[in-house]
C-alpha cells in the first residue's frame, strides 16, 4: 500500500508541475533561433524575468538574417525565409501576428527576396 501511495503522489506531483504553455501576447522579449542547414526555426517568447513562456517551432530555414531585417506594421512582423545554404530557394514570405502568435506563410514565385511587406491582400 505504501508503494502505491508513493507512486500515486509522484504522478500527482509531476502532473501538477507541468502545464501546457500557450502563446501569451503580453510577452516582453522575443527572438528567433534559425539555421540555414535545415528547415527548422524556433520563435521564443520571454517574460519580464527572461523566463521562456512559449516556444513556437516552424519548418522554415534561415528565418531572417542581418541582410533581411523583419518589418513590423499593424501588430504583424513580416519575415522572409531565404532557404537552405547556397540554395536561397524558399520562395515564401511569412507574417507573424503578435496578437495570436500565428505564423501565416505566403507562396511567392521569386527567389532570394530581400524584404517584403504584407498589406491587406497584397505582398509588396
Amino acid at each position: 500500500m505504501k508503494k502505491y501511495f508513493v507512486f500515486l503522489m509522484t504522478i500527482i506531483m509531476l502532473c501538477g508541475c507541468t502545464h501546457n504553455k500557450q502563446y501569451d501576447k503580453d510577452f516582453q522579449v522575443g527572438f528567433i533561433i534559425t539555421t540555414e542547414k535545415k528547415k527548422d526555426s524556433d520563435i521564443v517568447y520571454l517574460d519580464n524575468d527572461l523566463n521562456e513562456i512559449y516556444r513556437q517551432n516552424e519548418k522554415l530555414p534561415t528565418l531572417g538574417d542581418s541582410m533581411n531585417i523583419p518589418m513590423i506594421k499593424d501588430g504583424k512582423m513580416t519575415l522572409v525565409p531565404n532557404g537552405l545554404y547556397l540554395d536561397n530557394n524558399e520562395q515564401k514570405v511569412t507574417s507573424l501576428d503578435f496578437k495570436t502568435g500565428k505564423l501565416e506563410t505566403y507562396d511567392v514565385p521569386k527567389f532570394n527576396i530581400l524584404n517584403a511587406i504584407i498589406k491587406n491582400d497584397y505582398i509588396h
